[in-house]
């Protein structure tokens, strides 16, 4: 469907000219609209996030006569990750508000990395963060398991079977009391951050049926990495912030919680599966409104879809039908769909400009930096047509086109900085 997407102002434009461009003016109309709607919800949840972050979490967990009962598993898949990366992370949850004798840190280890390399990082993990945590566990996925797919739910479904024998030996542990939160390797925790998932977990009657999705932004290594996948991570980031707001668009991903009961019932996380962020049963289960489920899917596929296709409409698109039908051109709505359709993008900007902004309000002030690079900073975003062809709309043109053919990509780690 994207390569039909792509391809049809070029053929269109000898066949239907017409249609191609009312075809590419209500794609430019529908561009307008998601990016004014998206810039406005990334505004908002900006400010809501802030404010998440200045509560006093703690003062209403408190209220709660059980909220000492209340412990969070987090599941932490990696692969060769280095070492310093796993202190930061597992130092971002010993420095949490709530206590750290509430939280346990599964590292999950695949053996495929190497014992030596894993047994390295446990003994210098366990050596810093001795006593801090409820337990600190340290697991180890086999790589030859038949019918699994190497990656993060794999690795995640065998920290949970090994979380699920620590349950049985602690009495102390509740199954009912209890979240399991998927992590990143990379992750950095706000202090803040289990202390809200306690309260929001005892303060919702429906707490086996909700998965609580974590604000996810890129800026930890933020002025470390190469200017394209800087640009590229700064906007990801206010737009993952505007997705938050539309409960009809969530679909978890990188950083989650949600209750090992609710976890138990469904039977863990797929090992058969690269993404761990759809759960098949989720389509299946009965349960589920049936138009909630289906948003949500077509809203995935839209976005897969849409994914290579963006750049070559909105960049291309209106050039095309004047350039190869030169009939077409000298016709008065050849000759003004450019205007037109550089009108409206030229509207959508507006939406850069909020983007601009909740990313210069939300990115890490770093020390250390030049006074050149902080005043060109903005101007990176002119970059966003460059790298988007290169690092958006080539790479998923490509994964297109090898599932079209069969030729499946296989899971990749990716090097941290």
């Amino acid at each position: 469907m994207s390569w039909s997407m792509i391809l049809f102002p070029v053929w269109g434009s000898f066949l239907v000219p017409l249609a191609v461009a009312y075809y590419i003016i209500a794609f430019d109309v529908y561009w307008l609209y998601r990016s004014i709607t998206l810039a406005g919800l990334a505004l908002l949840s900006h400010f809501r996030i802030r404010a998440s972050e200045t509560y006093d979490w703690m003062g209403d967990v408190s209220g709660f006569a059980d909220w000492k009962k209340v412990f969070h598993a987090v599941i932490i898949p990696n692969y060769q990750e280095p070492g310093g990366t796993l202190a930061r992370t597992l130092r971002s949850l010993a420095n949490q508000t709530l206590p750290a004798k509430q939280i346990i840190p599964i590292i999950a280890f695949e053996q495929r990395a190497g014992e030596e390399l894993n047994r390295k990082r446990e003994v210098a993990l366990r050596a810093e963060f001795a006593g801090i945590f409820a337990k600190l566990m340290f697991t180890y996925h086999p790589g030859d398991i038949p019918g699994e797919v190497a990656g993060k739910s794999a690795n995640s479904a065998w920290g949970a079977r090994e979380l699920a024998a620590e349950i049985e030996k602690h009495k102390n542990w509740n199954p009912e009391m209890m979240t399991v939160s998927s992590a990143d390797a990379d992750v950095v925790f706000h202090p803040n951050h289990f202390a809200a998932v306690t309260f929001k977990f005892l303060d919702n009657p429906a707490r086996y049926r909700r998965i609580w999705q974590g604000a996810v932004v890129f800026y930890n290594n933020i002025e470390k990495i190469a200017w394209p996948m800087r640009v590229y991570n700064r906007v990801a980031s206010v737009v993952y912030m505007g997705l938050l707001m539309r409960p009809d668009r969530l679909i978890n991903f990188s950083t989650y919680t949600l209750s090992w009961h609710l976890l138990s019932e469904i039977g863990s996380w797929d090992p058969d599966v690269i993404p761990d962020y759809i759960i098949k049963q989720y389509v299946l289960d009965n349960k589920a409104p049936f138009w909630d489920k289906t948003i949500r899917v077509f809203k995935v596929l839209e976005d897969h879809f849409l994914w290579p296709v963006n750049w070559f409409i909105l960049t291309l698109g209106a050039t095309l039908p004047p350039l190869i039908n030169e009939n077409f051109g000298r016709t008065v709505i050849g000759k003004t769909l450019p205007q037109v359709s550089s009108a409206i993008l030229t509207a959508s900007m507006v939406s850069l400009l909020v983007v601009i902004f909740v990313d210069w309000r939300s990115k890490p002030k770093v020390a250390g930096l030049s006074i050149w690079r902080r005043m060109f900073s903005p101007f990176e975003f002119i970059l966003l047509p460059v790298v988007g062809f290169f690092f958006t709309a080539l790479p998923g043109l490509d994964a297109h086109a090898r599932l079209m053919m069969g030729r499946y990509i296989e899971y990749r780690t990716t090097e941290k900085v």
